[in-house]
């Protein structure tokens, strides 16, 4: 079966590494059988038992989340064993100082992952739902300001690693009814992190939104987007409807090829229905230092008028070999359509406003 009641569990542990073999292997699943081998061959006396237990269920914990896709609330199966190995570990401090360290990194990861999920998106069902808008203007993911995914899941897989490790019965208290000196303070210590690592930005992010600033547009990259350079041959105009009654930032994203560009770009908002021109503004293309990243492409707030449809208009008068491109995706609208001198297509611009009311 691919499937427990259409739930694809299969997947998620379907991790095949390559090792120069004929085929590549399933690390989860050799490590998972490694570990029931070891526990069926390995003779333990009787006062030993509960240790190697914590032991092998630390090894299978790191198995299931260390080598394996996963959802952050089925951490909870591997605290109860988590907790008996660090409070019987002789090596205590350490672990809690990991600890620290892993619900840091799982937060950051969470919030990056997994975005209005477990992050400022919970206010949606608490007494402060009436403040939640349709879209954050901040997030918890933008108050983190990391998202190397990669880095930071290498991070969780080191510390399961270790807490597999440091589970080992060499590892623990000979009398584990005897804690060491401040323990109760250095339990505290991490439900003080777990706690704040979230109420901090969580509320940060609510204040935010009761100042009335929201996110009133969010087209993000999609994976198959389409790049179009800015040149002087080039106009793109990108409808949007206005529900702000300010605007104050206009985000893009951005390419280079790769390079800094010296030339120009020229910024327009323009009222759709009169034609009139809002605000304009001409930006250096050296501020694009970085490729395929987000920029501000406006200096100020936008007085706006709710209710009413607008289009961004960019230009420039670059060479093909001195300029930027911005990011256009598919769109299923019919409405909002972006236009390249003038011939509408079925696709967006990749960009971001935000407004306040």
């Amino acid at each position: 079966r691919k499937s427990v009641f259409g739930f694809p569990a299969l997947n998620y542990v379907n991790t095949e590494v390559y090792f120069g073999g004929l085929k590549p292997i399933n690390l989860f699943l050799a490590v998972l059988l490694g570990i029931l081998v070891f526990a069926y061959i390995k003779k333990v006396k009787e006062e030993d038992l509960f240790s190697w237990c914590i032991f092998l269920a630390s090894g299978i914990s790191f198995a299931f989340f260390g080598l394996a896709y996963f959802h952050p609330q089925w951490l909870l199966i591997i605290v109860p064993f988590l907790v008996m190995s660090i409070m019987t570990n002789r090596n205590c401090k350490i672990m809690l100082i990991l600890q620290n360290i892993f619900i840091v990194a799982l937060y950051v990861l969470t919030v990056n992952i997994w975005t209005s999920g477990v992050d400022q998106q919970m206010f949606d069902s608490m007494i402060f739902k009436k403040y939640v808008p349709s879209g954050w203007a901040i997030t918890m993911k933008d108050v983190y300001r990391y998202n190397n995914q990669v880095y930071l899941f290498t991070c969780i897989f080191v510390l399961l690693l270790l807490f597999f490790i440091l589970a080992h019965p060499r590892f623990r208290q000979k009398d584990i009814t005897v804690l060491e000196q401040d323990t109760m303070v250095n339990i505290r210590i991490p439900f003080l992190v777990g706690v704040f690592a979230w109420i901090i930005p969580a509320f940060f992010c609510l204040s935010i939104a009761i100042k009335g600033e929201f996110l009133m547009v969010n087209e993000e990259i999609a994976a198959n987007h389409t790049p179009v350079g800015i040149t002087k041959d080039v106009v793109v105009s990108q409808p949007f409807e206005n529900t702000a009654e300010k605007i104050y930032d206009f985000e893009v994203f951005i390419g280079n090829y790769g390079k800094i560009n010296t030339s120009d770009l020229k910024v327009a908002i323009v009222e759709n229905e009169s034609g009139e021109n809002i605000y304009a503004n001409t930006i250096s293309l050296e501020k694009f230092s970085s490729d395929n990243s987000w920029y501000s492409i406006i200096d100020e707030e936008i007085a706006v008028i709710p209710g009413q449809s607008y289009r961004l208009e960019l230009s420039s008068v670059s060479d093909a070999d001195n300029c930027i491109a911005v990011y256009v995706k598919e769109t299923g609208e019919d409405e909002n359509v972006i236009s390249i001198n003038g011939d509408k297509k079925d696709e967006i611009l990749e960009m971001k406003i935000k407004g306040c009311k």
